[in-house]
């Protein structure tokens, strides 16, 4: 019956990444329309290799020969000081990093013309992407970039919803941070984290020195990795790939407490079962919950 029923999950794998290969040649192959409203009048995406061109119908003709051809915002300074950030953005390559000086900036890289909102007021910086749903981002030509400089180490709050695109994030402090990755990859590097939720829908999560007092890890196709890591309370969740972690921390001050559905758990290089409760009981925890995949824990 086991047997079985591993043979069922490699089969299952298997149909997945053959049907995520199709789609991807079908977008690739020839050009997608997609029909939907915009500002009150019906109008024709389709994309192509050199652009994402926009119809209007009803008179048959060009509106925007190609909307991603390099659209900058007009003024890129940060003003003032900044203590929250709200992101919201469809598809993009985001990097926020912490820089020397005392200005702030954003830049972006082929967004769609008009559709990429900033605003700031009273400490908070808010850039929504507006981009409609029917677009497609163009994967061919040009890649989508944002990338926020703060001359500020710490932030208070962190709110990052980004569907699409890979996320780096280097050199500052968060007190509470919270971040949603439908499909691509999240690093975070050199930073000090009060509260922490970051969750990858289908890509990896890895972290290099990285302080948390509070910490939960959701990678639901992908390696959670952490080089230099050390919590108070950590957990993570991974449904289908590997954990692999090198914790700046003394055996003996942590708790672990971890369960592993099909695969390996491994602390400093000697094996246990699927299942185990680790170390004394103190006030730093690690719990994992590891669906398929192993685990590797050691300490610096």
């Amino acid at each position: 019956m086991k047997a079985f029923g591993k043979t069922m999950i490699v089969i299952s794998i298997i149909l997945i990444i053959a049907g995520t290969i199709l789609l991807s040649v079908s977008f690739l192959l020839g050009s997608q329309k997609i029909i939907t409203a915009i500002d009150d009048g019906e109008l024709s995406y389709r994309w192509s290799w050199s652009g994402l061109k926009v119809y209007d119908l009803e008179n048959n003709k060009i509106i925007i020969d190609n909307l991603y051809d390099g659209y900058e915002p007009s003024d890129n300074r940060i003003s003032g000081s900044i203590k929250k950030i709200n992101l919201d953005i469809k598809a993009a390559d985001i990097t926020i990093n912490y820089v020397k000086g005392d200005t702030s900036s954003i830049e972006s890289k082929n967004f769609a013309k008009g559709y990429l909102e900033i605003n700031q007021k009273n400490g908070t910086l808010e850039i929504v992407d507006k981009t409609p749903s029917g677009f497609i981002p163009n994967m061919g030509k040009f890649t989508i970039k944002l990338i926020i400089n703060l001359c500020e180490k710490d932030i208070d709050n962190l709110e990052i919803d980004l569907g699409l695109g890979e996320l780096k994030i280097n050199d500052i402090n968060v007190s509470n941070l919270e971040i949603e990755n439908g499909m691509g990859s999240i690093y975070m590097k050199n930073m000090e984290i009060g509260d922490c939720y970051a969750h990858a829908g289908m890509g990896s999560i890895d972290l290099d020195n990285i302080y948390a007092k509070d910490i939960e890890i959701d990678c639901g196709m992908g390696t959670a990795k952490a080089t230099k890591f050390s919590f108070k309370k950590c957990y993570i969740n991974n449904g289908m790939g590997d954990i692999n972690l090198k914790l700046n921390m003394d055996e003996e001050d942590l708790f672990i407490d971890g369960k592993c559905g099909l695969g390996e758990i491994k602390i400093n290089g000697m094996n246990y079962r699927n299942n185990i409760r680790y170390g004394k009981n103190t006030s730093n925890e690690l719990t994992f919950d590891c669906g398929m995949g192993s685990v590797n824990i050691s300490f610096n």
